[in-house]
């Protein structure tokens, strides 16, 4: 009787042992979009590192209520680069900064920063018979901006989770006025506040990196031109509305820890 017992306390204690151990394999074995997902887990990631196909629309609103629109649609292979059209002044071309923190399960509040600068601009000429070069300064500018988001994951495998993400962004750009031979060019400023939209596929292949594939989308909610003419030893300055949308399909690269 008391080796019954016996055997059957060690069948008992066995299972639990056993038990004990799957339920920690399995822990272990959960894959890394779980991983990813879990309250704790703190992601830093580059955004829109390659907008493989985007479309810009700029509308400038003047003086009677005369309106101006600019748009482009581009595809790019590694970044954005600016240029002519909308994307000359868009705050969406550049490559963000991000931070986000997973609060509670798959709950992530966190934010993106951009910041872009001229160091130097300069335009140099040498005559073609020979003689000597000339240089002038051009404009140069400064792009910056933040968008604080909130957003959840949802895994939906081992190494695939969704990402979806809403904020507000305000971004702003300023181009400084300069001075040649006695003529001034004249600068200004672009600043707005919109909504910020992602819907992204994450992927991670392996623990503690992973991609980011998704559209994007901004949408203004505010903004304003201002443009500063000098005549002489006189300045002015005006205002206008500005409304710049933004819708793309964006690739990024991301780390959590």
């Amino acid at each position: 009787m008391l080796i019954r017992k016996q055997g059957v306390r060690a069948v008992v204690f066995g299972s639990a042992a056993m038990a004990s151990m799957a339920v920690a394999m399995g822990a272990d074995a959960a894959g890394p979009a779980a991983d990813f997902a879990s309250a704790g887990t703190a992601i830093v990631s580059v955004d829109q590192l390659m907008p493989i196909v985007d479309y810009e629309s700029t509308t400038e609103t003047g003086a009677g209520g005369s309106k101006t629109t600019d748009s482009a649609t581009s595809i790019a292979l590694v970044t954005a680069g600016g240029g002519n059209g909308a994307s000359a002044i868009s705050f969406k071309v550049l490559p963000r900064i991000a931070f986000d923190y997973v609060v509670g399960p798959g709950v992530t509040l966190g934010g993106s920063a951009w910041v872009f600068t001229n160091l130097s601009a300069n335009q140099s000429t040498t005559p073609g018979g020979g003689g000597s070069s000339t240089s002038t300064d051009e404009p140069k500018g400064t792009y910056w901006g933040v968008a604080p988001r909130v957003g959840y994951v949802f895994p939906l495998g081992d190494v695939v989770a969704v990402w979806p993400r809403v904020g507000i962004e305000y971004g702003d750009i300023e181009i400084g006025s300069v001075t040649n031979n006695g003529v001034t060019t004249s600068g200004g400023s672009v600043n707005q506040l919109a909504l910020d939209l992602d819907g992204l596929l994450v992927v991670t292949p392996v623990r503690h990196f992973g991609f980011t594939i998704g559209p994007t989308a901004g949408v203004p909610l505010t903004g304003k031109i201002n443009s500063t003419t000098t005549i002489g030893t006189v300045s002015n300055t005006t205002s206008t509305d500005v409304s710049m949308w933004y819708v793309a399909l964006t690739l990024g690269v991301l780390g959590y820890f």
